[in-house]
């Protein structure tokens, strides 16, 4: 049996129906998956997540970018959640970010 590319993606679809959404649960997936930003982009995309995102506070933010396992990723996922914050994003949830980055993803 050989796993397909979009097996991944249809497991995390439909996680996320199955999921209580909060923080608590989004950094839980986050800190057992290595596909964090499939993760996140696919959590962004249902409804009850929405608030979830949106009402992220810059500590929860911070937590969020330090779970995202693959480095490069991180920048990516610090946007996508940003995007999801708007008009409530602070500079303290940049400074949180920041602080739980890679410290080669500070200077990009």
């Amino acid at each position: 049996f050989r796993p397909t590319e979009e097996e991944p993606e249809m497991v995390i679809a439909a996680t996320a129906e199955i999921l209580q959404p909060s923080v608590e649960t989004l950094c839980q997936e986050m800190e057992q998956s290595f596909r964090d930003l499939e993760l996140v982009r696919t959590l962004i995309g249902h409804t009850e997540w929405e608030q979830v995102f949106a009402t992220l506070s810059p500590q929860d933010f911070g937590r969020v970018t330090e779970n995202v396992h693959n480095d490069f990723d991180q920048p990516e996922v610090a946007e996508i959640v940003a995007m999801r914050i708007v008009p409530n994003f602070m500079c303290a949830h940049l400074v949180s970010a920041l602080g739980t980055t890679a410290e080669w993803n500070k200077v990009a």
